[in-house]
């Protein structure tokens, strides 16, 4: 599991035991279930379900019952609904790069840290693809963005604020 999915996973783990902080003591089964289930990133519902303490045989078919909100589980889905939506929102958010990520990446490359792939011959016709720092043009195009992202290039534009006088006429509303 990635890391970024392991810090996803911890952060809802205390929404989904929130969640559920009213169900009795006899449904830790179905909270492990369901802490497992997300765990897998929703996926996997039988390995859920074993993981959660139901046996190998019935895993697939509880986990069926469970997530389907027979009679004796109607209180799941619900719970699995709400924790699937905050999943897959946070995910996308994690998902996204922050201005300090991407200006991280420009001064890497800038400062030849990321390094570009490219076919080099080997002779004899023969090439094969080589890890080799990045092209000056590259660098440049990373430090044109980077200096274009912290403004260095703003025009500074003088802007003076004129005051315009409007008379209007005397006028007598009577005269309408």
């Amino acid at each position: 599991m990635s890391q970024q999915n392991q810090k996803l996973i911890d952060e809802l783990k205390t929404y989904a035991l929130d969640l559920m902080s009213d169900w009795s003591t006899s449904r830790s089964r179905q909270k492990s279930f369901i802490l497992n289930y997300m765990a897998n990133g929703f996926s996997n519902a039988a390995e859920a379900a074993k993981e959660a303490g139901f046996s190998e045989k019935s895993a697939h078919t509880t986990a069926h019952k469970m997530l389907g909100g027979s009679e004796k589980f109607l209180h799941i889905p619900p719970v699995v609904e709400k924790l699937k939506l905050a999943f897959d929102e946070r995910q996308t958010e994690l998902s996204i790069l922050s201005n300090l990520e991407i200006e991280q990446f420009w001064a890497d490359v800038v400062r030849g840290k990321i390094k570009d792939v490219k076919l080099v011959g080997v002779g004899e016709g023969e090439q094969v693809v080589k890890e080799v720092p990045a092209d000056l043009s590259i660098r440049l195009n990373a430090a044109d963005k980077a200096a274009r992202s912290k403004g260095m290039y703003q025009t500074n534009i003088d802007i003076t604020q004129r005051n315009i006088d409007i008379k209007v006429g005397d006028w007598d509303a009577d005269e309408d």
